[in-house]
């Protein structure tokens, strides 16, 4: 019963805050996505070159 009252409390509480920094943290992950896994196909090349 206590938990699932701190549990109604905080998801009450988390929407309202990240709202707004999910917009912004989004952008800055899908940028960083994207060039991890370009170096990722990259490495992998230069291995198969090697061989």
């Amino acid at each position: 019963m206590k938990h699932d009252l701190i549990i109604s409390n905080t998801t009450n509480y988390i929407p309202t805050t990240t709202t707004t920094n999910t917009t912004t943290t989004t952008t800055t992950t899908t940028t960083t996505t994207t060039t991890t896994t370009t170096t990722k196909t990259f490495h992998k090349n230069e291995k198969n070159n090697k061989i």
